[in-house]
């Protein structure tokens, strides 16, 4: 039997592996450009690395924003474990992927795309709640409108030197 709601979150939620194996949450990469070279996030590349390269070349590392036909494969994944998927995503504000997670859910149906309006931890303690709530059993609309009357109290800050 199928779950009644699968979360997935971009990789900018910076959530621990041990929390997203715990919370069952899928987590979409975005790319991570160091130089000539592209990698996913969380998949052929880990934070460690990313600071290793700057070590080493002093130069930082920029970011793509995950394409829709990755959300498109991800989103299907998702919905072969749950009837409904609740997607998410970096602010709006600080990238393209919400405008293509939610051009692929158009197309797959029965995905909500959350924009968290955040990033890094503030999307991370959303898509926890979101996880917390989909394993009480509640549906996607209830879990995206419980996280639209929350996000304007995250307030995730930090300084990038």
């Amino acid at each position: 039997m199928k779950n009644r709601v699968k979360i997935t979150a971009d990789s900018t939620a910076d959530l621990s592996p041990d929390l997203i194996e715990t919370l069952g949450i899928a987590i979409t990469g975005l790319y991570i450009n160091l130089g000539d070279q592209t990698l996913k996030d969380g998949e052929e590349i880990d934070p460690q690395q990313v600071i290793e390269h700057f070590n080493e070349t002093g130069q930082l590392a920029k970011t793509s924003a995950v394409s829709t036909g990755d959300y498109l494969s991800a989103f299907a994944k998702a919905k072969e474990e749950a009837e409904a998927v609740v997607h998410v995503n970096i602010g709006s504000g600080f990238s393209a992927c919400h405008q293509n997670a939610r051009l692929a859910a158009a197309e797959i149906g029965g995905v909500t795309v959350f924009d968290s309006g955040n990033l890094s931890s503030g999307q991370g303690q959303l898509a926890v709640l979101a996880a917390v709530l989909a394993k009480e059993g509640r549906s996607a609309e209830e879990i995206a409108a419980i996280l639209e009357a929350t996000k304007d109290r995250v307030d995730a800050s930090f300084l990038i030197d």
